[in-house]
């Protein structure tokens, strides 16, 4: 297909998702798919998000990363839409993709700093041991990549100042819980330290433990 034709499907699906159209988007699919030989799922995917179908916008762009694993725009996409789903792992593994594909996207790197500080966040919060390891290490990580993001800016960003300074809050409240529960398992282990020679003792004087033999008691002479 031409440029123009090309032109004229991309404008066709951006005016219908930016009015809020989502029978249009799906016509001008329809249409874009008649006329072009080349998948064009990443482009509905993206009129999807705009028109607020979340679900729908992840399956397009399945398809169209399974297409074209080279592609950027869909894989930060894929991201994005399963973010709002909620699914943050699928979310973090796409925006990876993405960054790796385009290191010096202020885009892509925002986003992914921001589902991985969700990440954190929610890994914080459950006040797991593991996951309170992870969380200090996503934070970290969200941190780098969101101060990427803001350095590749080329005006000043306050969401990723917040972000930002979020990432900084998580990282010390994951900080915080990893010493309160390294200290309570201090404390658990001198509480078993203390018990042992009570224990020991009322072995020894047959108080509390009863021994029990397998066979037949000894005859009495």
């Amino acid at each position: 297909m031409n440029e123009f034709g090309e032109a004229k499907r991309l404008g066709t699906t951006q005016v219908a998702a930016r009015k809020g159209q989502k029978e249009g988007v799906e016509v001008a699919y329809a249409a874009a798919a008649r006329l072009s030989a080349r998948s064009v799922d990443g482009d509905l995917g993206a009129a999807r998000l705009l028109v607020g179908d979340a679900p729908g916008a992840l399956a397009a762009l399945r398809r169209a990363v399974d297409d074209d694993p080279s592609r950027v725009e869909p894989w930060n996409n894929v991201g994005v839409a399963a973010a709002r789903l909620g699914d943050l792992a699928t979310a973090a593994y796409a925006l990876s993709r993405a960054t790796q594909l385009a290191p010096r996207d202020a885009t892509c790197c925002a986003n992914y700093g921001t589902v991985l500080l969700r990440a954190a966040a929610d890994g914080a919060l459950s006040r797991d041991p593991t996951r309170v390891d992870a969380a200090r290490a996503q934070a970290q990580q969200a941190r780098a990549y969101l101060e990427e993001a803001a350095n590749l800016s080329s005006r000043g960003d306050a969401p990723l100042l917040d972000l930002l300074r979020a990432a900084d809050s998580v990282q010390r409240a994951a900080i915080a819980l990893q010493q309160q529960q390294q200290h309570q398992q201090q404390q658990q282990h001198q509480q078993q330290q203390q018990a042992m020679p009570r224990h020991q003792h009322k072995s020894k004087s047959g108080s509390s433990y009863h021994l029990s033999f397998h066979g037949r008691p000894p005859q009495q002479k």
